[in-house]
């Protein structure tokens, strides 16, 4: 994003972005957690799994957000 708050908007500079964005998309976090968290339960399980694991991160998530502000 500092590509685009930096430089003003060309083509090549949105093509850089566009590269990098596809580029660095692959090192972060939700491509390994939606990879490990899909193929580590058996297949029968999987759907639950999932929906409990994404339920589990939800609910923290606004439970911590309510302690941000302090």
């Amino acid at each position: 994003m500092v590509l685009l708050a930096l430089f003003t908007l060309t083509i090549p500079i949105a093509l850089l972005y566009v590269f990098l964005l596809k580029f660095g998309g692959g090192f972060g976090a939700q491509s390994f957690f939606q990879l490990w968290s899909a193929e580590m339960s058996p297949t029968l399980l999987r759907p639950t799994a999932q929906g409990i694991a994404f339920a589990v991160v939800r609910i923290g998530l606004g439970v911590f957000s309510f302690f941000v502000p302090a």
